[in-house]
């Protein structure tokens, strides 16, 4: 066990020594995800796909995934509703 240990050591020393980056020469192993595994991690990206659209559209995200009428806020930019002309007016314009 021990020489197996020091072989990898070495072999790190050595290509640490060349000025070598060893991630980029060898990618970490990735196994096979089961199909559970696969939906499970699906779940996931799906929640975390909801939850950011929640916290950059608010509660109606669902509305501007599916229907996304207007264009996203600037940086900086607030849109107040003019009762007046009835609609919302923004404060760079």
């Amino acid at each position: 066990m021990t020489d197996k240990i020091d072989r990898i050591i070495g072999y790190f020393r050595n290509h640490m020594n060349l000025g070598i980056d060893v991630n980029e020469i060898h990618q970490p192993y990735v196994g096979y995800m089961t199909s559970k595994e696969r939906e499970q991690d699906d779940e996931l990206e799906k929640q975390n796909k909801e939850k950011k659209m929640r916290m950059k559209y608010g509660k109606k995200w669902r509305d501007k995934s599916e229907n996304p009428s207007q264009p996203p806020l600037k940086p900086g930019e607030v849109r107040k509703w003019n009762p007046d002309k009835k609609r919302y007016e923004s404060n760079l314009d």
